[in-house]
């Protein structure tokens, strides 16, 4: 992103060169043996996070899946059913889903 829109470059570099940036995929894939067609952060969060759902995704939220988002909020551009997640379910349950994706990654890391 820094390359595609030439904005925080500097600090990006920073954060690189010194080396504050793990690859968690990396590591959980060099540390665990799953029994899953993957290793994607939905695939690997079954192992730390209790089943919040039904479905058994350990996600309470409505939209569950990446590629779900994309169609979600596709629709949504289309009709939108308001201009922010204050105003707008869809918008609302898009950034329920993103900060579900930041907390669980906070949660594998640690």
């Amino acid at each position: 992103l820094t390359i595609r829109h030439a904005t925080r470059e500097e600090e990006v570099d920073a954060l690189l060169r010194s080396n504050v940036l793990v690859d968690l995929y990396e590591v959980v894939r060099g540390a665990l043996l799953l029994g899953t067609d993957n290793y994607s952060i939905k695939s690997v969060e079954k192992v730390y996070r209790a089943t919040e759902d039904p479905g058994g995704t350990g996600r309470g939220t409505a939209v569950v899946k990446g590629d779900q988002s994309v169609v979600v909020y596709d629709a949504w551009l289309e009709q939108p059913d308001g201009q922010d997640t204050a105003h707008s379910a869809v918008l609302a349950s898009l950034l329920e889903y993103n900060r579900d994706d930041c907390i669980s990654t906070r949660q594998l890391a640690d």
